[in-house]
């Protein structure tokens, strides 16, 4: 009879009967393998543990046993409150006594606070004014300085109101001074003249009486250097140039821009009109003042303008 024809209940028993046979013909448990190797394990980390905390209690003992040795080293001599003497150190019974450290002051860490910034206050601000620009007047004059002119209220204006009205050009150099304005011969000399800037910028503004004295401040000269070559030069300031003896030289540097030429020396410059009348060797009041004139020079009891 086969297993299969064994009733059920004996089928079952009799087949699970076989399994311990099984374990005994060599198969492997693998249940009793893994509880095996997590024993091992688990004694394995037991003595790693076992180890760590022998090391700790180990350091642990002789940080305490030097702490003893030091507090028998600082202990002090003296008794304690029971009245029973304290154990020497060998640092007193040598007679020498320890004094207990003084705590160390701790230094503040914190920052003194700094000083108010001293806040300045607002400027205000400054208007700068505009630099004024020279006049033309003003540029001449020093052209004429740095060449080593300087200004003069009563010689040369009439040399400078030529510059002034473009009739004598100026560049800067000191070649300038040396320039012809006008040359030729005159009436009591017949030799060249030959008038430069340089002289005219030195020739008075009014001859007056010098035709009478031979001249004696003209600073116009003949090539010869002779005692009649002597002369001025009028009119310069009109662009017309002319030599003269004096006697109709008379510019006027009371009108404004270097003055102009008023010929004849017995005409005169009125500060209260500001124009020009006759007024002779006696000295003839200006029409403008009311007084009527029989002169020819007048028109309707006015100022003759020149």
């Amino acid at each position: 009879m086969t297993d299969k024809q064994l009733p059920e209940n004996e089928y079952l028993s009799a087949r699970y009967a076989s399994r311990p046979k099984r374990a005994s013909r060599g198969r492997p448990n693998y249940k009793e393998i893994t509880d095996m190797k997590s024993i091992e394990v688990a004694a394995k980390r037991q003595n790693e543990d076992d180890t760590a905390t022998s090391a700790k209690r180990k350091k642990v003992d002789g940080a305490e046993s030097l702490i003893d040795e030091l507090y028998d080293e600082n202990s002090s001599p003296n008794l304690n409150t029971s009245g029973s003497s304290i154990r020497k150190t060998p640092l007193a019974s040598k007679g020498q006594s320890r004094k207990a450290p003084t705590p160390k002051e701790k230094t503040s860490k914190e920052k003194t606070p700094k000083a108010p910034l001293k806040t300045k206050s607002p400027k205000t601000p400054s208007i700068k004014e505009p630099k004024k620009r020279k006049t033309k007047f003003e540029r001449i004059n020093e052209k004429l300085e740095a060449l080593g002119v300087m200004p003069d209220p009563y010689n040369g204006n009439c040399a400078r109101a030529a510059i002034y009205r473009g009739s004598i050009k100026l560049t800067g150099n000191k070649s300038d001074l040396d320039q012809v304005v006008l040359s030729g011969t005159t009436d009591n000399c017949s030799h060249n003249f030959n008038a430069t800037l340089r002289q005219l910028l030195q020739q008075p503004d009014y001859a007056g009486l010098d035709y009478e004295d031979g001249l004696q401040n003209a600073t116009v000269f003949c090539d010869e250097n002779c005692d009649e070559g002597r002369t001025y030069v009028t009119h310069i300031c009109s662009g017309s140039p002319s030599f003269d003896s004096g006697k109709f030289h008379n510019h006027c540097n009371a009108c404004k821009l270097f003055g102009k030429c008023i010929g004849d020396y017995r005409e005169a410059h009125c500060d209260m009109c500001g124009k020009h009348w006759f007024t002779g060797m006696s000295g003839f009041p200006c029409p403008c003042q009311g007084e009527d004139s029989d002169d020819g020079y007048y028109n309707n009891g006015g100022c003759l303008v020149i």
